[in-house]
């Protein structure tokens, strides 16, 4: 088949790509199409998280600028991994925000969702989870300072959901970073005893 195989990659977007292709045979539209249809998600999600923000027109040029980008209509048609961080990234990002302002439990899983999604898309989508770990972490003092311990159990559910549903990719995780880098990696490890 025309599915790229790779121990170098998480796996989601090798599962999508072989249901498109179950669905719509071995061809290079079915190989394309689930990066097309995602890489398009991020239109609506910039604008909604932007018009969430109080921004609607800066996120009507933002949702524009990025229908039109070069860049973004590239790889939204590569069956490749890059609009799936791009998309999945905004996902987490937007519910990220709903969550921290109006913490509940259908914003506390949706950002898990699309924090899980994003990491199990593209390994670059650790670097957006440091960073809201310190948006998180940032929040979170504010919440104690002010008393709100109950609003914490939003995010550590969230995190204990990501990182409990991650858990049987470690392994893969730990051998692609080891793959990718080699002995970059390893020289960060501690040593064996």
């Amino acid at each position: 088949g025309l599915i790229p195989q790779s121990k170098d990659h998480p796996p989601l977007l090798y599962i999508v790509t072989s249901w498109s292709m179950q669905i719509f045979g071995d061809t290079a539209f079915a190989l394309r199409l689930p990066s097309a249809i995602i890489g398009t998600l991020a239109i609506p999600i910039l604008l909604a998280a932007a018009t969430q923000m109080g921004y609607r027109w800066a996120g009507l040029w933002a949702a524009l600028l990025l229908a039109l980008s070069p860049f973004h209509l590239h790889h939204a048609q590569e069956a490749r991994h890059y609009a799936y961080l791009m998309t999945f990234s905004l996902a987490a990002f937007f519910w990220l925000y709903q969550l921290l302002h109006r913490p509940n439990w259908r914003h506390c899983l949706a950002f898990a969702l699309a924090t899980l999604l994003n990491i199990y898309a593209h390994y670059a989508a650790f670097v957006f989870l440091f960073v809201q770990a310190l948006i998180i972490a940032w929040w979170s003092l504010g919440q104690i300072r002010q008393g709100q311990w109950r609003s914490l159990k939003y995010p550590v559910a969230a995190a204990i959901l990501v990182v409990l549903l991650y858990i049987p990719w470690l392994s893969q995780f730990q051998a692609g970073l080891t793959r990718n880098t080699g002995d970059a990696y390893t020289r960060l490890l501690p040593p064996a005893t």
